[in-house]
Order: C-alpha cells, then structure tokens, then sequence
C-alpha cells in the first residue's frame, strides 16, 4: 500500500469534499481539556474473533459514524454517493448508504472525521480503495459496502492514525452499534 501519493483532484471531487464540508460538525468535538489520553496503536491487540465467526481483516477496526463519499472515478460523469462509515481501519472501512452499488474498478473515497476540537477545521481523508462487497444490512436497514485501502493522498494515511488514536478499537465483546 502507498502510503502518500500526490494526485489532482478534478472539478467533481472537489465539489464533493465542498459538500462535506458544509454539512454540520459531528458530536465529538470536545473542548481540549476533556480529551482522553491517546491509545498507542502499535500496543492495541488486533482481535482474534468476529461475533459471528473467523475475523479475516488484519487490523485493529474502529467503530465510528462518520461521513463518507464514494466517488466512481472511472465512470463519465463522475457520479458521488453519500453514506457513513460503519468500521474503520487503516486498512479498509465499511460504508453504510441507502444505494446498492458495485465497483470492480478502484474507486476514491472521501473520509470526513468529525474535528476533536471545538473550532478546529475538518480535515478530509482522500483514499484510492478497492471495494471487496456489498450487502443489505437488515439490521440498519440500508447496504453495507466494504473496501480496502490502496493508496492515500498526502498525508492521508498519518491523519487517519492519529484521529483513530482518540478512539476505542472493537472487540470481540464490544457491543455493535445502532445507528
């Protein structure tokens, strides 16, 4: 995986990163006195056991509510899809959003975490990732779309370690959130 790879972004992306930008703030802006002392990732356990079975991804996952966009690079009009993330990793997240849809071919996404600060600007995370698959998810009634992480924008990849810094990783106990 490329971790910091320069590439331009065309009139239709950024349009989308306008839109998230726009949308309010999330509630996990905190005033800077209140936040939790940072979880070294290199000491985080990676959990051996999903709920329901064999857990086949390789790092710790995160479960976060966050805007995403999905942005189909390959076809003409360069169409975007909203949704949020369901689990996160540095590896790859979920995407839960109201469309079925399928890619074969890379697509980019558009992580927009919540600031942890208040006043603090939005950062948004622009990723090339491959999606792996997509299923309903009768339990919040919408498609679930998963993807791997092939390459990050800038220094996409060392903004993402540090915001997921300020989170607690899933396990195999962890309740499953209801969103």
């Amino acid at each position: 995986m490329t971790k910091n790879q320069n590439w331009s972004l065309d009139d239709d992306i950024k349009a989308s990163l306008a839109d998230i930008a726009n949308e309010s703030p999330e509630s996990d802006a905190q005033a800077p006195a209140g936040l939790p002392d940072p979880v070294q990732l290199a000491g985080l356990p990676v959990p051996g056991q999903a709920r329901r079975g064999p857990e086949h991804r390789q790092a710790v996952r995160y479960s976060v509510n966050w805007k995403i966009a999905l942005i189909f690079e390959d076809e003409e009009n360069k169409p975007t899809y909203h949704g949020r993330t369901h689990d996160l990793s540095l590896t790859g997240t979920g995407m839960l959003t109201g469309t079925n849809l399928y890619a074969e071919s890379p697509v980019i996404i558009l992580l927009a975490p919540p600031p942890l600060h208040l006043g603090e600007r939005q950062k948004i995370i622009e990723i090339k990732a491959h999606q792996q698959y997509v299923v309903y998810s009768g339990a919040s009634r919408c498609w679930r779309l998963g993807f791997a992480f092939l390459e990050f924008k800038n220094d996409g990849f060392n903004i993402l370690r540090d915001r997921l810094q300020h989170h607690q990783p899933v396990t195999r106990t962890s309740p499953r959130p209801t969103y």
